[in-house]
């Protein structure tokens, strides 16, 4: 329930159209006063200085992040030695990049030779 009707009153308000010309009349009049008179002046603008600077940064940030290394790849180099197998058939595994030949693997064990 609303506890003060009187919050919401309205009737003060001019709701005719003469006052809502002079409004409109209003807004243009502070539209055309505000509005810069070129691209250039508003490029001039610290506003313009300060998105255009923050655009700089982010791109060389992007181009930054780009450039180094994936962090996964840093990680696979410092713990694969440490956690590698002693035997040379788990080290080949674990160190490759790709799997080995089968060939390679039975030449490690000692089966074929």
């Amino acid at each position: 329930m609303i506890a003060d009707p009187e919050l919401f009153d309205t009737s003060a308000i001019r709701d005719n159209a003469k006052s809502w010309d002079a409004f409109a009349v209003r807004i243009t009049a502070s539209v055309a006063r505000t509005r810069s008179d070129s691209v250039l002046g508003w490029l001039t603008s610290p506003r313009a200085a300060a998105l255009i600077a923050s655009l700089m940064v982010a791109f060389v940030l992007f181009l930054a992040r780009q450039m180094e290394p994936p962090r996964a790849a840093i990680a696979r180099e410092a713990w694969t030695p440490l956690l590698s197998p002693s035997d040379a058939v788990g080290a080949t595994l674990a160190t490759g990049d790709q799997p080995p030949a089968v060939e390679r693997l039975l030449r490690q064990r000692g089966d074929i030779r």
